[in-house]
């Protein structure tokens, strides 16, 4: 049975020891949750969805405060993060 407004799935994984807590540093030092450092992860080897709904608000968002050439830097330098190029 779906979800309604869900959009992403859901389910348990376990880790080897030591794993998560790799995950949880990497993530601190990215300004991300650990769910959203997997999924980035996850994102980098398998492709799929580039950029979650709210990357999509934040570019929006700034659009309508700074314009469009702010947006447009925001835009690519979230593509640079999620492909992981570096700046």
């Amino acid at each position: 049975m779906a979800i309604v407004g869900r959009v992403s799935e859901q389910f348990s994984l376990r880790l080897p020891i030591g794993l998560r807590d790799r995950i949880k540093a990497a993530a601190a030092t990215h300004g991300r949750s650990i769910n959203s450092e997997i999924a980035l992860l996850l994102l980098r080897e398998y492709g799929g969805q580039r950029t979650e709904p709210a990357t999509t608000e934040m570019v929006e968002e700034a659009r309508a405060i700074w314009g469009d050439k702010a947006a447009a830097q925001l835009a690519e330098k979230l593509e640079k993060e999620v492909t992981g190029q570096t700046a």
